[in-house]
């Protein structure tokens, strides 16, 4: 059987999409799931759009990452149950809350060059950049989706913030940016930044800091239900 959301039974989406519907007809969003808040702003009636994009405004201090790739479901409900479990794993290996990964998700979304095969990957080397550089990893998936959606220019992006590249991989990048090759461009950057950064956001996440994070956001997990 073909799970909804999260591993959800279809019967169990059906349940959760009316909870949360109970939250929003009485006003109460806060502690909606990220994924369904993403889900209103894009697919919602008029009022759900209203409100649920005043409670990401509030959440992340930012407007809903919107973008016009977003309105043809280009990832089916399977990857992207697979992109909400995803998150919740990676939230028991690193300091970052679900919540900001699946933020970070829908930033990288934006960038419509980046396929579903890479699409994880690339979050990771998102989570180690900003572990490593500690920046904020809303950032963090801005710079790497600009440079994965134009990997020519990228590497010069990414040589900004101190990640290097040989002259070896520069002309393999633009070979295959010439074949129209764009996947395969990627993979040269994706492969230069987990030599340089691979595994950091998980190394963080083991230390004694990194579990009081993770301890955190389980709390938080549990305010939510």
């Amino acid at each position: 059987m073909v799970s909804g959301i999260g591993g959800r039974t279809p019967k169990e989406v059906k349940l959760f999409y009316a909870r949360q519907k109970v939250k929003l007809e009485r006003g109460d969003l806060e502690y909606a799931d990220t994924y369904f808040l993403s889900k209103l702003i894009l697919y919602g009636n008029k009022n759900e759009k209203l409100v649920a994009n005043a409670e990401w405004k509030r959440r992340t201090g930012k407007k809903f990452p919107y973008h016009p790739s977003f309105e043809g479901d280009r990832y089916p409900h399977e990857v992207e149950a697979s992109l909400k479990n995803y998150a919740n794993e990676m939230q028991n290996l690193t300091t970052y809350s679900n919540d900001t990964i699946i933020v970070a998700e829908s930033i990288l979304n934006t960038f419509t060059k980046i396929g579903t095969e890479t699409f994880p990957e690339a979050l990771e080397a998102g989570m180690n950049m900003s572990a490593l550089f500690g920046q904020d990893l809303k950032q963090s998936m801005v710079q790497l989706g600009t440079a994965l959606n134009d990997p020519i220019a990228g590497v010069g992006r990414l040589r900004r913030i101190g990640i290097s590249f040989t002259e070896e991989q520069k002309k393999s990048i633009q070979t295959f940016m010439d074949q129209n090759d764009v996947m395969s461009a990627q993979r040269v950057i994706l492969d230069e930044l987990n030599a340089e950064l691979g595994g950091v956001a998980r190394a963080m996440g083991e230390t004694f800091a990194g579990r009081t994070a993770q301890m955190k956001n389980a709390v938080d997990d549990l305010k939510k239900t």
